[in-house]
């Protein structure tokens, strides 16, 4: 609940879970919320039978068609609750979790953003739900074979639920692989303005499960730290905070991120401990490395003092690479580490093909390299302006 109330200014959280007779009980309260849904309840219904919304405001029960034909029933649920905000987890159609969220700390009404942000991480409510209900089931073999899948399901919706943008902007494609199924690694792609993006490659650090989570309530923060600050590299600062107050200790991330302006054909970065980006320029037909020092995130409490913003000019026809340590430190049967120079010569002599064939160039020589067995997650990020 800790990581939810970061994430969107929640004051209460009310938890209700579906026992093994079909109702949904209380397990969690901050207001001291007593009772339980029935099937019979009349505002549950209605809500619940809302074919593809899992997500309701208070806001709404005026401004919806089919909410404000039912007005003073579902508002007497919102009431009952003293909620502003009530998410229905559903398992198919059938609800299994209902959570209800109170006022917003800072006295601001729940809006556009903060209905974007429960989308998120809705992926990780339903996970959070099927192994609350099961556990009070004790279907423990159940609860871990299926902790696994719907993990996986987080994985996917975050790490694929990413809005490119047009090509006639900038040719951009991604890759992430993991060794497990599950991890920390991902690349995030966010549209900041008409021709202004947000582009994140990094790594969280643990393994599976712990480190998917992790990744995925740290990708959340990116989107919710965004909407209150005015400097780019106060979202570096404000995500080490993050990590620091909000994640399991030992936490931290390795990456980069690239503020891109595709009109100026600018880009301003922050290394935050990404072990390689390259750097292709059209102009002098070469290849280097650009990323410099950088300080991972999570080590120190107040990072600012180590923080570099770097700028780049960019030309038509430039591309940039950056990729996690599972490319740079990946090493062949025999033990050999894995050539660098040998990417840097795929992009020199593959410059005039789409992101999308450099990328897939890019990942199938590592993959040859390391013998087709991926031991570390790894994540490689190409872009182009056309």
């Amino acid at each position: 609940t800790k990581g939810i109330k970061q994430t969107i200014s929640s004051s209460k959280i009310n938890i209700f879970v579906e026992n093994e007779v079909g109702i949904l009980e209380n397990i969690y309260s901050e207001n001291n919320i007593k009772f339980v849904f029935d099937k019979n309840d009349k505002a549950f219904e209605i809500i619940t039978s809302y074919h593809g919304k899992n997500i309701f405001f208070h806001s709404e029960i005026i401004s919806d068609t089919y909410l404000k034909s039912y007005s003073r029933i579902v508002e007497e649920m919102f009431e009952e609750l003293q909620a502003e905000v009530i998410v229905l987890i559903k398992d198919g159609e059938h609800t299994i979790m209902l959570m209800s969220l109170g006022d917003k700390e800072n006295g601001k009404s729940y809006d556009s953003y903060d209905y974007k942000a429960l989308e998120e991480i809705y992926p990780i409510l339903f996970t959070i739900g099927y192994l609350l209900k099961n556990i009070r089931k004790q279907k423990t073999t159940m609860i871990v074979d299926r902790e696994l899948s719907m993990s996986k399901i987080v994985i996917e919706s975050l790490l694929y639920n990413i809005s490119k943008p047009p090509k006639s902007l900038i040719d951009i494609e991604f890759i992430t692989k993991s060794s497990s199924g599950l991890g920390g690694d991902f690349v995030d792609i966010l549209r900041l303005g008409k021709d202004k993006f947000l582009i994140v490659v990094g790594d969280i650090s643990g393994k599976g499960l712990t480190a998917s989570m992790s990744m995925a309530v740290f990708k959340v923060s990116i989107y919710t730290i965004l909407r209150n600050i005015q400097h780019f590299r106060n979202l570096v600062i404000e995500l080490n905070k993050s990590i620091k107050e909000n994640l399991p200790k030992g936490t931290f991330f390795s990456g980069v991120f690239i503020l891109l302006d595709t009109t100026k054909k600018e880009m301003v970065f922050i290394n935050a401990g990404i072990p390689i980006m390259l750097y292709y320029s059209s102009k002098f037909k070469n290849v280097s490395q650009i990323q410099g020092e950088g300080k991972i995130l999570g080590f120190v409490k107040d990072i600012s003092k180590f923080i570099q913003v770097k700028k780049l000019t960019l030309n038509s026809g430039d591309i940039i690479l950056a990729a996690t340590d599972g490319l740079t430190e990946a090493t062949s049967i025999d033990g050999k580490k894995f050539d660098i120079s040998s990417i840097e010569k795929i992009i020199k002599e593959n410059n005039e093909k789409s992101s999308k064939e450099i990328i897939d160039l890019v990942f199938d020589n590592w993959y040859e390299f390391v013998n087709r067995q991926i031991k570390d997650d790894v994540s490689i990020l190409v872009f182009k302006l056309p």
